[in-house]
């Protein structure tokens, strides 16, 4: 038989921390009763870094940046080494840097692991320039720096925290971020982000395609199509001559508030053959861009499409491409679809009806709140 001496603890109903006592001296793993918080405080590796329970969350992360990071710094995460995350200094005018991690709770030494405040207070900053109460946002200007006013466009708006004590070294801060305000592929440059006026903006490939488009029926003046009731309905339809006359519709509309400035736009229309008929339907556009008395862009265009040998297939065609480097929001845009018959490459002889034409515009905004005469 074997004997052996064992210690069995009993489970304690409750455990008692004196609560008015001073901050004990540093040992890592002791636990006290932190009266200014009225919570538990958990002391770490380093002295001076305390935490307080359930009131702040912390990270231990690496500095590899090749320079010190200071305590009350703003960080974002670059990589991972083992099992602590890498870090920077963030800052609000590069998209790469504004998914921010937290604040340096610490003077964080190159090639040395420190903690960040996810939440909660960090103390012993200087907040000299600030007020209290004061809403702090991540700077555009300055490396891991902090600002108490919203940053000017095209930068990015990522709020930090608050300012609960003013002091030239001994400020205090809250950390309660609630994130950048730009989303998707950061790091490839396709993404979207709010502008400090609440304007969603689309950068990249997060750019939508949209369609400004007219109705042949309403833009009808001079050799105006005929209207034909479409394929059995009593729906009437724009009917343009395969035969003998050319027929043609206009009409003027403003480029939209969301469109992209500066961006190709791309001409197009959508028809359908009216029988079986083979044969190939030429459409013909004159355009015009006007702003005040300037022309911003102007010109003709043509592209032909073989009918599909169905009646009442609808077709979608690419006119042409135009060159919008010049285009702004808010210019008037006139527009005339035509189709010539007599056009040797016309040889579609039966009705072609047209659904709606004009352009496609990449959009790269919710819309403008004006238009700045250029």
């Amino acid at each position: 038989m074997t004997l052996r001496n064992e210690t069995v603890y009993e489970p304690a109903p409750s455990l008692d921390f004196i609560t008015t006592i001073e901050t004990p001296d540093h040992q890592e793993g002791r636990i006290y009763w932190d009266e200014q918080a009225d919570t538990l405080a958990i002391m770490t590796d380093i002295d001076g870094v305390v935490l307080q329970a359930g009131q702040e969350n912390y990270v231990k992360a690496r500095n590899d940046t090749g320079a010190q990071i200071d305590n009350g710094e703003v960080v974002y995460v670059t990589g991972a080494t083992g099992n602590r995350p890498t870090i920077a200094k963030a800052q609000a005018d590069d998209v790469t840097k504004i998914v921010t991690l937290g604040v340096a709770t610490e003077d964080i030494a190159n090639n040395a692991n420190g903690y960040v405040t996810t939440m909660g207070l960090v103390r012993n900053v200087n907040t000299n320039a600030f007020n209290v109460g004061d809403t702090l946002y991540l700077s555009e200007a300055t490396a891991g720096g902090l600002r108490n006013s919203v940053p000017d466009s095209p930068n990015f708006v990522v709020r930090i925290g608050y300012v609960l004590i003013k002091n030239p070294a001994n400020g205090v801060i809250l950390v309660a971020s609630d994130g950048q305000t730009a989303w998707g592929d950061l790091a490839g440059g396709n993404y979207s982000r709010v502008e400090p006026d609440g304007t969603l903006v689309f950068i990249g490939n997060a750019t939508v395609w949209e369609d400004s488009n007219f109705d042949p029926i309403a833009g009808r003046g001079a050799n105006a199509p005929d209207l034909i009731n479409f394929n059995g309905t009593t729906i009437p339809i724009a009917a343009f001559d395969g035969a003998a006359t050319l027929e043609q519709v206009s009409d003027w509309r403003e480029h939209p508030h969301a469109a992209k400035e500066g961006e190709d736009i791309v001409l197009h229309v959508h028809w359908a053959p009216t029988d079986a008929n083979a044969g190939n339907v030429k459409w013909n556009i004159e355009y015009e861009f006007l702003e005040g008395t300037s022309v911003l862009a102007s010109g003709t265009a043509s592209a032909t499409q073989a009918a599909p040998g169905t009646a009442w297939q609808e077709q979608r065609l690419d006119i042409a491409t135009v060159d919008g480097s010049s285009l702004v929001i808010g210019a008037q845009f006139g527009i005339r679809l035509f189709r010539d018959p007599s056009d040797d490459d016309d040889t579609y002889g039966s009705d072609a009806v047209v659904f709606t034409y004009g352009y496609h515009y990449q959009r790269d905004t919710g819309g403008s709140r004006g238009i700045v005469t250029k």
